[in-house]
């Protein structure tokens, strides 16, 4: 990815990663995150995610539940640059990228596209970076705060936010600073994560309290959010695929369709555009 945004002070290239200069070295989150993983059995070797979402060898032979996510997150992968390729991208940013598997695909995908993938989770982009960085000059990492790292001019075509928006506690703030991030007619994509009901989120944390007190990370109940449909509302969203239809459900059982929604939200400036029409 052509580098011009990042010329300034706010940055340094290290280990063929960008990093944002103010950013703290260690986070108490990352830590927290990592092992969290490892204990899910979440933590994948090199020729893994090499291969992802498609698992080699016998990983997850003894783990269906890890098996069924990754066909999940196939199908989810191949519907998104299914609609993608009618778009034609050329600058596509994927928030909270993790050991940068969806980056990769998309860089694939997209060859003459810019793909910037992004985390704080140093592990994971270091990975990244050396599984996938070498062989896609269109594809950059970068750890940087979504919040308060600067891009500069950079606009994005597309913001993908996949199984990511739990870890941030503001969805509001969040969405309202990738729009400001977005061309003329973007749009910012999240999938592979849960919107719940207002009457659902109680039941949820309980769920999600239980869970990380029972593999021991009980400190994750902080930073781990549930976040509802009502938060969506005063935004120009659509959502493109339901869950919850009968259709979808039946799907879901039968060739593991995703349990999540997709949800595009478009551009302030479409948004305008249509007003005034």
């Amino acid at each position: 990815m052509t580098t011009q945004y990042f010329k300034d002070s706010s940055f340094l290239r290290k280990n063929k990663i960008l990093y944002q200069k103010d950013l703290e070295r260690l986070n108490s989150f990352e830590y927290i995150y990592t092992q969290l993983r490892r204990k899910e059995n979440r933590v994948y070797t090199d020729e893994i995610v090499e291969s992802l979402p498609v698992i080699k060898g016998n990983h997850l032979s003894n783990d269906p539940f890890l098996k069924k996510e990754w066909q999940i997150r196939t199908r989810s992968l191949k519907k998104l640059v299914n609609y993608f390729k009618k778009k034609k991208p050329m600058s596509l940013l994927e928030l909270g990228c993790g050991n940068g598997w969806l980056s990769h695909h998309l860089a694939v995908s997209f060859p003459h596209g810019n793909i910037l993938a992004m985390d704080i989770n140093e592990t994971e982009l270091l990975q990244g970076q050396r599984v996938f960085g070498r062989l896609y000059p269109n594809l950059t990492f970068i750890r940087a705060d979504i919040f308060s790292c600067d891009l500069g001019n950079q606009k994005f075509d597309f913001i993908i936010l996949a199984g990511t928006i739990q870890y941030f506690p503001d969805l509001n703030e969040l969405i309202d600073k990738l729009l400001q991030l977005l061309s003329p007619y973007g749009e910012v994509h999240i999938l592979d994560s849960p919107f719940y009901s207002p009457n659902e989120l109680d039941g949820a944390r309980r769920r999600s309290e239980d869970y990380f007190r029972e593999l021991g990370y009980p400190e994750m109940n902080s930073r781990y959010h549930h976040h509802s449909w009502k938060e969506l509302e005063g935004y120009n969203y659509k959502i493109l695929y339901n869950p919850f239809s009968f259709l979808n459900k039946l799907y879901q059982k039968i060739n593991n369709d995703s349990p999540f929604p997709w949800v595009t939200i478009k551009s302030k400036a479409l948004l305008h555009d249509l007003k005034s029409l």
